[in-house]
């Protein structure tokens, strides 16, 4: 299990994101990158018409054994609200999302059997919160998922 974390410009602006920028290694990784892409900007039209705007915090992205789960440890602030959009590649055609506070409550869950699961949560003072992405149907012994954080404000 690999997992590779790259930071995507802190506080860059949905708006901005562009997909030209971002080339891949490979056609799979392409592929979960611009699942989020296109998810990203629904998201931004739905925040804007609720009068939010939605900022990349942070993009993660590894690989997945079928069958198994990583978790990410999440860096927000208290008292703000956040969502995760994650894809997985096209031999996955399902993934879940889970989010957790550090003493282990379930905060928000995605099992939607699916591979493209959206939460949205809230956060309270003094935790740390993480992600588990579980991967439930891959057709290959291993798929690339990614993962973005937004803070909704």
């Amino acid at each position: 299990m690999k997992l590779r974390i790259s930071a995507i410009c802190l506080s860059l602006a949905l708006a901005g994101l562009n997909t030209a920028a971002a080339q891949k290694n490979n056609q799979w990784e392409q592929h979960v990158y611009d699942q989020i892409i296109e998810a990203s900007r629904d998201l931004g039209v739905a925040s804007r018409e609720n009068g939010l705007s939605a900022t990349v915090i942070e993009y993660f992205d590894g690989t997945i054994d079928s069958g198994d789960q990583n978790q990410v440890n999440i860096p927000v602030y208290p008292n703000r609200t956040y969502a995760i959009i994650a894809a997985c590649d096209q031999d996955c055609t399902d993934i879940d999302l889970i989010v957790h506070e550090q003493n282990g409550n379930e905060v928000v869950a995605d099992r939607e059997i699916d591979d493209l699961p959206i939460v949205v949560f809230q956060t309270r003072s003094g935790y740390t919160y993480h992600f588990h992405a579980e991967m439930y149907q891959c057709s290959t012994s291993l798929c690339y998922y990614g993962a973005a954080l937004y803070e909704l404000n």
